[in-house]
């Protein structure tokens, strides 16, 4: 069996060896039938079984001498002409010719009709024949795609014609280029002398990337799509950034100034919070300012300057607001399934242990993107609002990303079996008052943590789906730039505005210290009188300590 099996692969062998040898033989005994023995040309096989010649001739009409098979010729090299014209009629037996490569000769005219020479002609390559001038004749060839080594100008001496970008009439009978790329729409408009390219629906390639060439045959006029589309949606982050600015400053002022309202962990913890939504707020407005003040055309070319002061602020805010998020979260938590253990709950003490750390996580991840401010100068669209955080993943900022998503990550996803737990132990507690009461706080941070969730976490899953999959699906450059900035800033703008509402104005500490505030605010004076009456039970206190500590020294002496 063994053996059997040995020599199947043996012969399996043998037949592939002698199919690889019989299919070289036949390929040596084309390229020798294509080309004449002994002759000025040498042929050779291609990829696809497609026979190339190269030649080298004094005069074209000794191809026919040195090819026997012109017809067989997929790509043709010439070299060594002397004389300035192609004659009429060299080539008509090439008909799948589809490569002709007539570079460094001193040729400079084309004779006769090239279509009906060369109909399978698709590249035409004329490099170092400086004195070539191009013909409607030439540019007329149904089946020409590209151009080689044309010299449009003194300043353009070899340039590419392509003949792969639409064209478009413009009134005045000017023919202009319209190339659109990404989120840019270029147009080339041509002087008269060049339009004869553009007529015929070829492009100069070299204009796009040397400015002599540009400058030498038109100009061209900028139009950024997504840009100009972002300046009208931004606008609305605006309103949403001012009202979230003043909700969210009078929470932390409030909650800050007020002694009793700090000495619960909770609502400590959703000033930090708030105190992230006046930084969010600043920098949404920024962004928003930034598209309606600049002119669309410089944000290119400025984001990177322009995103230093404002991404810091960004990274600052987002950081602090998902640690935050996790924070109040297992405080509720520790509150509402250890209701009836008071000694396992989040002290005062500990939550500013907690602050600290969020806001040196947060300024770490702020110092980074500010290190190296080239991070926004990348190719995903987060750059274009000034976010670190990117969609279109480069080997050289990866790292920062990998870890605000780890940070996400953590801070986000512990906390839906949290509040699972939280609302089996509300469902198991029956009628136990503390707990229902710590269960009303937990729904209402419940509804905060959720908020930032829905307008923070989901739109920056959605940019990199849209980013990743807007191709298959369909999705225009315009949409996923709307998907990936203009989506992001409002989100985060309506999450700011939310915070606050959701929990900071329901809570009734807070509304109660609120109205004492606005009551202080409008009449100082009796203001004055209530924090004199507030301050003489502790004033008496104090005297009292002190009487009885000097009652005491003297009954010891």
């Amino acid at each position: 069996m063994l053996k059997q099996e040995k020599h199947h692969r043996f012969y399996s062998a043998l037949s592939v060896l002698a199919f690889v040898l019989s299919q070289q033989c036949h390929l040596t005994q084309s390229e020798s039938a294509v080309c004449a023995p002994a002759a000025s040309c040498s042929c050779s096989a291609e990829s696809n079984n497609r026979i190339k010649a190269t030649c080298q001739v004094e005069s074209l009409t000794q191809l026919s001498l040195s090819i026997r098979k012109p017809e067989e010729v997929h790509h043709l090299v010439i070299t060594g002409i002397n004389s300035p014209t192609v004659p009429e009629n060299v080539f008509i037996n090439f008909s799948k010719l589809a490569i002709l490569d007539l570079g460094g000769n001193k040729l400079e005219e084309w004779k006769g009709d090239i279509n009906r020479q060369l109909p399978s002609l698709t590249t035409l390559d004329i490099s170092g024949n400086t004195n070539w001038t191009i013909t409607e004749n030439m540019l007329n060839h149904k089946t020409l795609r590209t151009i080689k080594g044309v010299s449009i100008s003194a300043e353009c001496t070899v340039c590419s014609l392509v003949r792969n970008h639409e064209t478009s009439k413009e009134s005045g009978g000017d023919t202009n280029v319209i190339i659109q790329e990404s989120c840019v729409k270029y147009k080339y408009i041509f002087n008269k002398k060049h339009q004869v390219f553009t007529r015929h629906q070829f492009f100069p390639q070299c204009i796009r990337d040397d400015t002599r060439c540009l400058q030498a045959v038109g100009r061209v006029e900028t139009e950024h799509i997504c840009l100009e589309v972002g300046k009208s949606i931004l606008i609305s982050a605006f309103p949403i950034g001012i009202l979230s600015f003043f909700f969210n400053l009078i929470v932390l002022v409030v909650i800050v100034t007020s002694k009793s309202l700090r000495s619960n962990a909770s609502l400590l913890l959703v000033s930090s919070m708030c105190a992230s939504g006046v930084l969010n707020s600043i920098y949404s407005v920024a962004v928003a300012a930034i598209y309606q003040i600049t002119p669309v055309e410089k944000i290119e070319g400025k984001r990177v300057s322009m995103c230093q002061s404002i991404g810091f602020i960004a990274s600052l805010s987002l950081t602090s607001m998902i640690i935050i998020s996790l924070a109040v979260t297992v405080e509720r938590y520790l509150a509402v399934v250890y209701c009836m253990k008071l000694h396992i709950r989040l002290r005062v003490k500990q939550a500013y242990y907690l602050l600290f750390i969020t806001w040196l996580v947060a300024f770490i991840m702020g110092g980074w993107s500010l290190a190296d401010p080239n991070i926004y100068s990348t190719k995903g669209y987060e750059t274009y609002i000034c976010l670190s955080i990117q969609s279109v993943l480069e080997k050289k900022y990866l790292a920062y990303t990998i870890t605000a998503v780890t940070i996400g990550a953590l801070c986000y996803l512990p906390t839906i079996p949290l509040y699972v737990h939280i609302f089996l132990v509300v469902r198991k507690s029956g009628n136990n008052f503390g707990i229902k009461r710590e269960a009303i706080l937990a729904r209402r941070i419940f509804l905060l943590v959720g908020s930032n969730i829905v307008f923070m976490a989901v739109p920056m899953c959605l940019s990199h789906i849209a980013i990743a999959t807007g191709n298959m699906v369909g999705f225009s450059e315009t949409s996923k730039f709307i998907v990936v900035t203009c989506t992001k800033v409002i989100c985060m703008s309506i999450n700011a505005l939310l915070n606050p509402i959701l929990y900071g104005y329901r809570n009734e500490r807070f509304k109660k210290a609120l109205r004492k505030s606005w009551e202080c605010f409008r009449n100082q004076r009796v203001c004055n009188k209530q924090m004199d009456r507030e301050a003489t039970p502790r004033k008496r206190d104090k005297i009292g300590k002190q009487n009885q500590r000097s009652l005491t020294q003297s009954t010891k002496l």
